[in-house]
């Protein structure tokens, strides 16, 4: 988040002083939180397309980057992505983040221990189920990363 104050003007006994004052929050935890949310839009949005949404979501199963996946979780991955890159884009939505990156890993962990008839009647495989963790983990990496607040100000005199 950036937020600049535009120059100030004051005039006192014949003298102009310009002041310019920036403020800004610099978060890698964002960067990296975002960057695991990308990676689940892109493969949501891959899946979404080679399986077509219709009627049935669950079938067919498409394989995407290695992993077979049905438009629904598709749909899951796209949806959740989105909210994590959502979240990344400001400090304040940063604990969000956090908390979207921790549903991830329990709906990974979940899809992981899941029967092999819900796997199969849900299209989601051991292999999405990890990826889904580890974006997850990656997300609460990022939300639990340190922000440094930037200031900065500048003073003229003539």
């Amino acid at each position: 988040m950036s937020t600049q104050h535009p120059e100030q003007i004051q005039e006192q006994d014949s003298a102009t002083t310009v002041v310019r004052e920036r403020a800004y929050w610099r978060s890698p935890g964002c960067v990296v939180g975002g960057i695991a949310g990308l990676a689940l839009v892109i493969t949501g949005l891959v899946t979404i397309l080679r399986a077509r949404v219709d009627a049935t979501l669950d079938t067919p199963t498409v394989v995407v980057f290695g992993m077979t996946q049905s438009a629904a979780v598709g749909l899951i991955e796209l949806v959740l992505g989105g909210l994590i890159v959502l979240s990344a884009t400001s400090e304040a939505t940063r604990p969000f983040m956090g908390g979207l990156g921790l549903l991830a890993i329990v709906g990974g962990i979940v899809g992981v221990a899941a029967s092999d008839t819900i796997q199969h009647d849900l299209g989601y495989t051991p292999g999405s189920a990890w990826f889904l963790a580890a974006c997850g983990l990656v997300a609460v990496i990022g939300s639990a990363m340190g922000a440094q607040f930037i200031q900065s100000r500048r003073v003229r005199h003539t």
